[in-house]
């Protein structure tokens, strides 16, 4: 990874509008397959979420690393990695790996005005949403709503001004997009007869708190054999010491690498 290597449009997309497309980054059929997974993965949560919840998130997935390995080839391939440690200056890890159908004419927490960062940081960059499309994004199917520059300000916009001036993001198929986690946005309400689906990624400096821990899917044999950009995306060197065995390592081999932030 090298940020020097991100265009100057990146960096005057992201401070001023809040948002990036990169457009037919996938190919078709890494597109399909991951949104077949999506969908099994939405089936299998709804089950949890009946059981815990009492109910059903309407088209929703969480924490996917671990039920598809389509999944994990997917974060292998390291899209928009120069960008995204451009952006959080320095190293990443994986917060949260989430996607969603966007069901015909259903509603869920997604489609309210929200933004995935609640702490307001006015001059620090410590998330990043990375939202791909797996079918083409369309006003009809509920392409995500954002509002360009609302990342510059702490308040929620009210709903009506938030139509008013937020545009939908309309791309095809297999394009990338990244957001400042700032920023207001909503997925669009779906009046087409099919899904909408995504993934929805998010990324932070190792310092801070994951919402899952995705490392510990695998055990620790696994965990060594992952390749080294897996371990750093995991956070597999960003791990917390549990005895003083593990705190007292040379840099190479210590639980917390240097230059993790």
């Amino acid at each position: 990874m090298n940020p020097s290597e991100v265009s100057p449009d990146f960096h005057h997309a992201l401070a001023q509008k809040g948002w990036w497309l990169s457009p037919n980054k996938l190919p078709a059929d890494l597109c399909q397959g991951l949104g077949a997974a999506l969908e099994r993965a939405v089936e299998h949560c709804s089950e949890l979420q009946s059981k815990y919840l009492g109910s059903a998130l309407p088209g929703t997935a969480h924490h996917l690393l671990a039920q598809d390995p389509l999944f994990k080839m997917f974060l292998e391939r390291g899209d928009l990695e120069t960008e995204i440690q451009a952006f959080l200056a320095g190293p990443f890890i994986l917060n949260s790996y989430g996607g969603v159908l966007n069901p015909p004419s259903e509603t869920a927490y997604v489609h309210h005005i929200h933004r995935d960062q609640r702490s307001w940081t006015p001059q620090f960059h410590i998330m990043i949403n990375l939202l791909v499309i797996l079918d083409d994004f369309k006003p009809e199917n509920g392409a995500t709503w954002l509002l360009e520059g609302s990342h510059l300000t702490a308040d929620k916009p009210q709903e009506a001004e938030f139509f008013a001036k937020a545009q939908q993001i309309c791309a095809p198929a297999g394009s990338l997009l990244l957001f400042d986690s700032r920023l207001w946005h909503a997925a669009g309400q779906n009046q087409s007869p099919s899904y909408r689906r995504g993934l929805t990624l998010t990324f932070t400096p190792p310092f801070i708190k994951p919402q899952f821990d995705y490392l510990a899917a695998y055990n620790a044999e696994q965990q060594h054999k992952l390749s080294d950009r897996l371990k750093q995306v995991l956070g597999y060197y960003s791990r917390i010491p549990q005895n003083l065995a593990d705190w007292y390592q040379p840099p190479e081999a210590r639980f917390y690498r240097p230059g993790q932030g």
